[in-house]
C-alpha cells in the first residue's frame, strides 16, 4: 500500500502564515500532523513547527493506533 499526500495552506488576512504540517510513513502506517498558528501572535509560525517537528520525531509506525487502543485513551 502507497500513499498520496499533499498540503494546501491559505495564508488569510495575515502577514507570515503560521500554519505548519508535516507527515511521516513507515511501512504500512503514516502519520499527518497539522498545527493552527496563533491567530497572529508572536511565535506562532515558530510554535507551530516546533509542535509539528516534534510529533513527526516521536511517532513510530509500532505504536498501537488502532480503534480499541483509541478509546482507551477516552
Amino acid at each position: 500500500m502507497g500513499f498520496i499526500s499533499a498540503e494546501l495552506s491559505k495564508i488569510g488576512g495575515r502577514e507570515v502564515n503560521q500554519d505548519f504540517c508535516g507527515a511521516k510513513f513507515e511501512d504500512k502506517n503514516g502519520i499527518w500532523i497539522l498545527a493552527d498558528g496563533l491567530g497572529g501572535h508572536r511565535g506562532g509560525e515558530v510554535a507551530s513547527h516546533a509542535a509539528v517537528t516534534a510529533m513527526l520525531e516521536l511517532w513510530s509506525s509500532s505504536i498501537d493506533c488502532s480503534p480499541q487502543s483509541l478509546l482507551i485513551l477516552i
